[in-house]
Parts: C-alpha cells; structure tokens; sequence
C-alpha cells in the first residue's frame, strides 16, 4: 500500500514538472515572435526614413540644380554683348554686333566712316532686326535700320564732330543700346604750307606772291586768313576754296632776296602755323 502511495507521488510530481516546463517554453517562443516582430517593424521603419531622406536629398538638389538654372538663364536674358549666346527655358540665341574700321583718332573737319556688322539667331535661325547706332548716345538722333539681315555689313558716316572723345555706340531696339563701343579722338587739324612764289620780277611795280595752305588730310584751307611780313611791312589774305593766299605789295626794283614769313593763327579746328621762305627779285 505504502509502495502504492509512493509511486502515485513521483507521477504527480512529473506531471506538475512536465507542465511548468510546457509553459515555459511557450513564454519563450512568445517572447521570440514578439522580438522578430519589433525588429521587423523597426528594420521597416529604418528603410522608409531612409528612403523618405534619400527622396528629401533628391527634391534639394534637383531644386537647387533648378534654382541654378534659372538664375543662369535669368542673368543671360538681361546681359547682350558682342558675340554672345544666351539661353532662355526653350530657347537659344547667339548675336554677334560689332562695329569695324574707327581709327584711334581724326581731325577735326574729317568725315568718321565705318562698318556695323551684325549677326543674330535665334534658335538656329538668322533674324532680321533693327540695329540702331548713335555717336556719343545721343539716341535722339539715331541711325536706325529695321531691316539689318544676319551677316550684312552696312557702312555708316559722322560728320561735324567737336574736338575731343567720342564714341560710337550700337545696339538692337528690342535688346538696349550700347551693346559695342567704339572711342576716338577728334584732334586739331594741321595745316600746311605749299607752292609758295620763289622769285619776282624787279620790273614789276607790284609784286604779287602766292602760297597754298592745306590740311592734314588733303583738304585745302579755305577762306581763312593768312598773314605775311616781309621787309617790315605785314600784308593780310584770305585763301580761296582751292587755300591759295595772294599777296600784292611794293618793293624796290633792283635785284635782292627777302626773307619773309607767312603765318596762320589756328582757330578752333586747326592749328597755327608759320611758314618761313626767301623771295628772290631779279
């Protein structure tokens, strides 16, 4: 009977140890899928942020990229100069505007020649535009073409310019002014000396003597007035449209040599000049 109790014992006591173990293991496997479950959901929650910053890092630079182009394309808009290419959102234009054969300087009296060329397209196709020239901005008065093709030369004169710096100036209507400049100088004119009497005769009871004057560039000086001193007297005359200064005076009828001077004073556009020469009377 003893023997009887005893075994009912053991096999109760390894029930309650079979149990405790069955709900052990239960906890732990629990326990397991709730870990693999948070470490799911976190390693999930890493990826989309990741993603979400990648898409931000995405949307600065393409915006900043964006911004770039924008302001590249807003600053070549507004800038125009002598053979430039611009850009604009859908749109590419290249001009070329350039103003050709202005010497460094001139005199006063001389007609500025020179060439405007120009060269405009846009989007691969040549534009005929209106160019507009002016001398020392005076847009006022203007030169204005509106039918300058792409690749033309036009030939363009200024005339009746002061002395000092000037500057001629060229642009589009639709583009600003000034897109090429070009300075020079209007300096004095010299005026030169030429052909003068060397010799009288003694039998004349008035001597007549004769002078050319000219100018630096070819031109004679006319109707100005010229001086000459001679045997201590000074004779005024004024010079044709070909510059020719006649003289009329009196000397002695006998065989000499003078020497004499023959002046001009300069005005405003050219400058003084003194001639000195020998005139022979035989």
């Amino acid at each position: 009977m003893k023997s009887l109790k005893f075994i009912l014992s053991i096999f109760l006591i390894s029930v309650f140890i079979l149990s405790i173990s069955a709900i052990s293991a239960a906890d732990n496997l629990n326990d397991t899928i709730l870990e693999t479950t948070d470490s799911n959901v976190v390693s999930e929650a890493s990826e989309s942020d990741l993603i979400a910053v990648e898409n931000v890092k995405e949307d600065i630079v393409s915006q900043s990229a964006d911004n770039d182009a924008v302001s590249a394309t807003s600053a070549n808009e507004t800038v125009l100069g002598e053979s430039e290419t611009f850009y604009g959102s859908d749109w590419v234009q290249t001009t070329t505007l350039t103003i050709k054969g202005v010497k460094d300087y001139y005199y006063y009296g001389d007609i500025v020649k020179f060439d405007v060329y120009h060269s405009r397209y846009y989007n691969g196709q040549p534009q005929t535009t209106s160019v507009w020239v002016s001398v020392d901005n005076d847009w006022g008065n203007r030169y204005v073409d509106n039918y300058v093709q792409t690749g033309q030369t036009f030939t363009l004169y200024a005339g009746g310019l002061k002395l000092g710096s000037h500057t001629i100036s060229a642009g589009y209507s639709d583009h600003g002014t000034g897109l090429d400049e070009v300075n020079f100088y209007v300096l004095k004119n010299p005026v030169k000396f030429s052909k003068a009497t060397k010799t009288v005769k003694k039998s004349a009871k008035v001597k007549t003597f004769k002078i050319t004057a000219k100018l630096a560039n070819g031109k004679a000086l006319s109707k100005k007035y010229v001086y000459m001193k001679i045997k201590g007297k000074t004779y005024k005359a004024k010079t044709t449209s070909k510059g020719i200064a006649t003289f009329k005076f009196l000397l002695p009828k006998k065989t000499k040599t003078y020497s004499y001077k023959v002046k001009y004073y300069g005005d405003y556009g050219y400058s003084a000049k003194t001639y000195s020469g020998k005139l022979k009377v035989k």
